[in-house]
């Protein structure tokens, strides 16, 4: 497996549509509060990190990353850009490789934040094609 350690400007860039009331609306859910995106983030760049470290072999604790992500002036990314980016996240954190560096722990809240990043992707993966003009006219059953 190789792993990436995401820039920083992703994570800004999700932390930014989570906050945005375009994506509560779009995935009919409440707009999470600032220190619920910050806590949020934080996990996943430290499961990043950690997934990262034991793939390849390294030592340092996962810590690094998650100060370098600063609020974003870019635009607000789109919904399937945010699918996109969360998918990348989630192939880029694995908890069993860090389980499987007897040098690394899986923190606690490890399981949690991979529940709650899998319901955001299930949940944009409903929506998306449901803003499609293409899937909208196309028929359930009706065969010519």
């Amino acid at each position: 497996m190789s792993v990436q350690v995401a820039d920083p400007k992703i994570y800004a860039d999700i932390a930014k549509k989570l906050q945005s009331t375009e994506h509560a609306d779009f995935c009919s859910c409440e707009v999470m509060t600032d220190e619920e995106v910050k806590d949020f983030i934080r996990k996943l760049c430290i499961l990043n990190e950690l997934t990262y470290n034991a793939v390849y072999h390294e030592e340092d604790d996962a810590t690094d990353l998650y100060r370098w992500i600063t609020p974003t002036k870019r635009p607000l990314i789109g919904h399937a850009q945010m699918l996109k980016r969360l998918e990348y996240i989630d192939y880029n954190i694995t908890n069993n490789e860090i389980r499987l560096n007897d040098k690394l722990q899986v923190p606690e809240y490890a399981e949690k934040t991979m529940e709650q990043l899998q319901q955001i992707i299930e949940t944009m993966k409903k929506k998306i094609p449901e803003t499609n003009a293409h899937y909208k006219k196309a028929l359930w059953s009706n065969i010519d």
